[in-house]
């Protein structure tokens, strides 16, 4: 129980301070990240993802395999963009470790660990347009993921702001695993931001009923953040409410509905 206080605790501070989070989010953005990513994990724009190293099973027809051999070859010969301004040993690094994978991926394309990492790397440099070419090849070598579609949806929203393809590809990555609260999260603040606030609450009612209790917080958390930020106290303490009633030790929670009920 204690582990879950926190979770929600985290959350509820996210919601709440909405405008501060946003803010530092797009600090973020703006900031180097030289890390190389190691086999296991993603940093993007300052979130870290898991990667799905789940196998999935693939039917790849003839007339596929010869178009995504075509395509491997094209992907690993992208040069790399860098934008985002490093040291010339993190340069160095970073590129030695895009054409190791290069290298593997024109041996054998099949590898949705090492096209995870390539379009993290090219992120992670700025190579935007790279990363996203990269992870839409593995969307399509691999439907069934999650991951690509989630990392597609990051980069076409909080980098390259085209909005309509982020959407898609979040709602991809829900359809392949629906229980990711994550992506929820974030596909509600391109709705924010891309000035469509009317989709959130269809779109987080709607997605309660795909998720577990514990997670149901947090998008009930979300709902009652938008209704604050909308005037309708009444819908958002109504939900606030709800959240405490999962985690009723929250203080938090409890004085902001206290808050909203002087309004």
């Amino acid at each position: 129980m204690c582990g879950m206080n926190k979770k929600i605790l985290i959350i509820v501070l996210l919601v709440i301070l909405l405008s501060v989070v946003f803010w530092f989010i797009w600090e973020d953005l703006k900031t180097e990240n030289d890390n190389i990513i190691s086999s296991g994990e993603q940093t993007v724009g300052g979130v870290t993802y898991g990667i799905a190293t789940t196998t999935f099973d693939i039917d790849i027809s003839v007339e596929d395999n010869v178009l995504f051999k075509k395509t491997a070859l094209e992907i690993a010969d992208m040069p790399i963009i860098f934008s985002v301004q490093t040291t010339k040993e993190n340069k160095e690094k970073n590129s030695k470790r895009i054409e190791e994978i290069n290298n593997q991926i024109k041996e054998d394309y099949q590898h949705l660990d090492l096209l995870l990492e390539a379009g993290s790397l090219r992120q992670v440099v700025g190579d935007y347009e790279g990363a996203v070419r990269t992870w839409e090849f593995a969307s399509a070598v691999f439907p069934k993921n999650y991951t690509s579609f989630q990392n597609t949806g990051f980069v076409y929203g909080f980098y390259l702001k085209d909005y309509d393809k982020s959407e898609e590809n979040y709602l991809k990555s829900l359809e392949n695993d629906p229980t990711n609260i994550q992506v929820y999260l974030d596909l509600v603040d391109i709705y924010t931001f891309s000035n469509q606030m009317e989709k959130i609450p269809v779109f987080l009612k709607t997605s309660l009923k795909n998720i577990g209790h514990s997670n149901q917080l947090f998008l009930k958390a979300s709902l009652a953040k938008y209704y604050v930020d909308i005037k309708d106290n009444t819908n958002a303490i109504k939900y606030y409410e709800e959240v405490l009633a999962g985690d009723p030790s929250n203080e938090d929670i409890k004085q902001e509905i206290e808050r909203l009920k002087t309004l």
